[in-house]
């Protein structure tokens, strides 16, 4: 135990008892819930009925350039991770695509995957944080619910971060933030409402259900327990 103490000594998160990630209670979360299956009702049915080869490009298009630059080069490599140096203004960039995945505001997608990150470290932790059940339970839970830890260990993040305006302002505002790319969209397709419906919309849904399914089928737990 000594062992795994030190081997967190510089994690963003610390706690006094390492058993504070291990008890707590998942709770219904209302507005996340609303906003993915407002998303996932969406893009079912609007999907089907606005369908457009035209569409399903810029869904591609649009999908690829915000996971790759926007979830993996902004949120993770560079805002979790700080692990390349670019200019300000380039990061903030991949950071906003970031936030177009449309999980969470930046601060917000620190905070949760420095807990997962330091709760998977632990020799145990609660099955929230480690995908530990069946996959259909856990695909409720992370899109639908939240952890409400009874002793939740403190969460420091760096100032460049915390007390960064532009990164804060997204934090308030990161839902909206799929409307100005809406906007365009809707611009570049004559006033097309269908177009954007088909593209947006999916792109949130899909992007939302990837992300979170990734360590669903790599990490500990989930389908198989690998």
């Amino acid at each position: 135990m000594e062992g795994v103490a030190a081997n967190l000594d510089q994690h963003r998160v610390a706690a006094e008892n390492l058993d504070s990630v291990c008890v707590g209670t998942v709770r219904y979360a209302p507005v996340k819930s609303a906003w993915f299956l407002g998303m996932l009702t969406g893009a079912l049915v609007g999907g089907a009925i606005t369908f457009t080869w035209s569409a399903f490009a810029a869904f591609l298009v649009a999908t690829a350039a915000v996971l790759l630059f926007g979830h993996s080069l902004g949120s993770h490599r560079k805002l979790v991770h700080d692990s390349y140096q670019c200019p300000k203004w380039l990061e903030y960039l991949f950071v906003y695509l970031g936030v177009q995945v449309g999980l969470a505001g930046p601060i917000g997608l620190v905070r949760q995957h420095e807990l997962r990150d330091y709760a998977q470290r632990l020799p145990g932790c609660h099955d929230y944080l480690k995908h530990g059940r069946s996959a259909w339970l856990d695909a409720w839970w992370q899109l639908n619910c939240e952890l409400v830890l009874f002793h939740p260990p403190v969460i420091r993040i760096e100032r460049r971060i915390s007390q960064d305006r532009f990164y804060r302002f997204l934090e308030r505002t990161w839902m909206v933030q799929q409307l100005p790319l809406a906007f365009l969209l809707y611009a570049a397709a004559a006033a097309n409402a269908l177009f954007v419906i088909g593209t947006m919309v999916i792109r949130v849904e899909r992007l939302i259900c990837a992300v979170l399914a990734v360590p669903l089928f790599s990490l500990v737990g989930g389908l198989g327990g690998f």
